[in-house]
């Protein structure tokens, strides 16, 4: 029963360690990126930039958790 020596664990870990990478890419990049492309934009535009970012980093944490949550619960 341990979970670790089936044939699929190696894909699991290989995808978590992709994610991972792929997610700190993004976020790295996303928050010098975002408000280069406003530079003519007012510091309140650039300030909605970053609440609205914040929101929606936050809001796919809250989503992917309550997505696992839901199907550990089903199974």
């Amino acid at each position: 029963d341990d979970p670790f020596q089936e044939p699929c664990a190696w894909l699991i870990f290989t995808t978590l360690i992709i994610i991972a990478a792929a997610s700190g890419m993004l976020k790295a990049n996303i928050c010098p990126f975002g408000p280069d492309q406003l530079v003519k934009a007012s510091q309140q535009t650039q300030l909605s930039f970053f609440n609205l970012f914040y929101w929606c980093v936050n809001f796919g944490s809250v989503i992917g958790l309550a997505v696992i949550a839901y199907i550990e619960q089903q199974q």
